[in-house]
């Protein structure tokens, strides 16, 4: 989003030329929010231990957060929320999920969540919450910009991966 919001300003200011000052301050405004966001969500990740920064998604949308923070995101269907995983993939899932002790699989407001119920069921591992990956929640959520919708999914992820012997203030 940073380097998107930097192209949104390249372009409007080549669109509108005496408007550009106004947005090369607005944009550096915005940029500066997202670095902020960003650091929180590195301080919100570091209160999990590396061996507990995995977890199974509906689909591989959450790259983003895997290269910023350590993850280790595994999803049922590959890039698309449309197909379905087969016998084989399952069967991978939930060996990975009991070898590496994954504590949680996460919805996505999109996706079929019988899928996810049938592996949480077979594992004995839980459903750790809806995240948003294809877009922003409605205009009434706690989702509805991206700021929010990126705390959210930060929040949402720590809390179902979170144990109580990770407490770091102790």
């Amino acid at each position: 989003m940073i380097h998107a919001t930097g192209l949104v300003r390249a372009e409007y200011t080549r669109q509108r030329p005496a408007w550009g000052e106004d947005f090369s301050r607005n944009a550096k405004l915005y940029q500066q929010r997202l670095t902020a966001l960003k650091e929180w969500g590195a301080s919100q990740m570091s209160t999990l231990p590396a061996s507990s920064r995995h977890f199974v998604s509906s689909h591989d949308a959450f790259g983003y957060l895997a290269h910023d923070y350590g993850l280790a995101v595994h999803s049922i269907s590959g890039l698309s929320t449309e197909s379905e995983p087969d016998a084989r993939r399952m069967t991978e899932l939930v060996n990975l999920i009991r070898r590496e002790h994954i504590r949680a699989i996460f919805a996505e407001e999109s996706a079929n969540s019988r899928l996810l119920q049938n592996l949480a069921r077979e594992t004995g591992v839980r459903i750790g919450g809806a995240l948003y990956a294809d877009g922003l929640g409605p205009a009434d959520s706690d989702a509805a910009t991206y700021g929010a919708m990126y705390r959210h999914n930060v929040r949402t992820i720590v809390e179902s991966l979170r144990s109580p012997s990770d407490d770091t203030s102790k």
